[in-house]
């Protein structure tokens, strides 16, 4: 998997994403952390992979010790994703309305 590739993917999905309603957004985002949740043995295996490697390649301890993704780490980025769900939704919101003439008003919504 080419990272470069996925986050190119994950900012085309952005406006299509922005499109739909809260309650698709909440369960795209529950979808996420479960799925997270759900292969995080081959998430471990994977992370140890590639520690192994940048050990290999003489990366720094500091930055080795930032790479280790744990069940701590997986347990915070869930609850992140879960406290993310719980917000209250900053799309379609009304942040101005000004009457600038009779029948005309300006209104400054929220879209992304």
């Amino acid at each position: 998997m080419e990272i470069r590739e996925e986050v190119r993917k994950v900012k085309a999905a952005a406006p299509q994403m922005a499109a739909l309603s809260e309650t698709q957004r909440n369960q795209a985002l529950q979808a996420v952390s479960d799925a997270l949740a759900a292969r995080k043995e081959e998430i471990f295996a994977a992370n140890e992979e590639d520690r192994r490697q940048a050990e290999k390649e003489g990366i720094a301890a500091p930055v080795l010790k930032r790479l280790k993704f744990d069940e701590g780490k997986l347990h915070d980025v869930t609850e992140g994703i879960h406290d993310l769900i719980g917000l209250k939704d900053p799309l379609r919101q009304t942040q101005l309305a000004r009457e600038l003439d009779e029948g005309l008003t300006l209104y400054r919504v929220t879209c992304q």
